[in-house]
């Protein structure tokens, strides 16, 4: 199903997805790429993407340039046990295709091997976050986009592939997961919700599985890390926002689903223009997400050496405390907003 309104796919004239097809056809096989610490759109998209360049009989196989663990909730979706979590790319992987990578950075330790093979000629970048610089020798950036996995169903249905059930129920999880379960998009996200549903997909099974599953103790921890809320005032602005820290100490042995669900608490809370969940996975390294409902934040991550979208953004910052992380977003929210 590709949809009956073609204003819903008109900025998709900017998407050589022929040369793309001409591209991985030529392969001698194909690395598909996801950002390290994935989500749901990143390994969605690997599994996806691995799969339809199978059925074509392009060899291919996913990676993620990251030696750490994912989440439990992330391995319900199909083919994500054959994923390569490494630093090393093996030579026979002549062309890359980067999926849901906002820029070089975000493959991880995989960044050498795919900057060779832009250099090359032959590396193809398929995102949706709005600030990707377009780093690949052939680009399909939708930044206005829900999800990258809606920009490779618009691939695949424009190359007349097949959606089986397992490619639509990865499919369907990035989406689900990057529009907070369809609470924010267009009516893109719907035409393909539906075609998704249409293809197979158990919509309840996936929601459970992705948000639902939670143990006592990380129940108990979102507790915790709720309960240190604070309201920060950004000075001489008149805005404020709601910042949630988790500590090393607090979030050690629990799972980073439990996490990285706070950042849904945030967004919108009274008396706040914005909320950050601030995230030590490594000691001295803290992973910031910023969220908004309505307040553009994004240039507030660039300003901080991150990105992403709008309402949507993240940055990393190393520094020796959590006062000293949210001191640091205060003031560069300060200068970004004070116009």
């Amino acid at each position: 199903m590709s949809g009956s309104n073609p204003h819903l796919w008109a900025d998709e004239s900017a998407f050589d997805f022929g040369a793309v097809d001409e591209c991985v056809a030529g392969a001698r096989a194909v690395a598909v790429i996801g950002h390290i610490r994935p989500d749901a759109d990143a390994i969605g998209s690997v599994n996806a993407l691995v799969e339809v360049l199978g059925n074509r009989g392009i060899d291919a196989k996913g990676f993620i340039g990251y030696r750490g663990q994912i989440d439990a909730t992330l391995r319900s979706l199909p083919g994500t046990g054959r994923i390569s979590f490494t630093g090393s790319l093996p030579g026979k992987f002549d062309t890359v295709i980067t999926v849901d990578c906002g820029d070089l950075g975000r493959t991880g330790l995989m960044a050498d091997a795919v900057g060779q093979r832009g250099q090359a000629g032959r590396l193809v970048v398929i995102d949706h976050h709005a600030t990707n610089p377009g780093f690949g020798s052939l680009n399909c950036v939708a930044g206005g986009w829900e999800s990258t996995t809606l920009l490779l169903w618009r691939w695949f249905v424009h190359s007349g592939d097949s959606i089986t059930p397992t490619i639509a129920h990865n499919l369907y999880a990035g989406l689900v997961s990057d529009t907070g379960s369809f609470r924010w998009g267009s009516a893109r996200m719907h035409v393909m919700a539906r075609a998704m549903v249409e293809a197979g997909v158990d919509s309840r099974a996936i929601a459970t599985d992705l948000f639902d599953r939670t143990s006592v103790g990380d129940l108990a921890l979102k507790g915790r890390i709720l309960a240190g809320m604070r309201v920060v005032e950004v000075a001489g602005t008149g805005y404020r926002f709601c910042a949630l820290v988790a500590d090393h100490d607090t979030i050690a042995g629990h799972t980073m689903a439990a996490v990285e669900s706070l950042c849904g608490t945030i967004r919108a809370v009274d008396g706040t223009d914005f909320g950050v969940l601030v995230k030590e996975y490594v000691p001295g390294t803290w992973q910031v997400s910023f969220r908004s409902s309505g307040l553009v934040i994004s240039p507030i991550a660039v300003r901080l050496g991150g990105g992403g979208h709008d309402l949507a953004a993240g940055c990393t910052i190393v520094a020796d405390s959590a006062d000293a992380v949210t001191a640091t977003i205060a003031e560069a929210a300060g200068q970004e907003l004070s116009g």
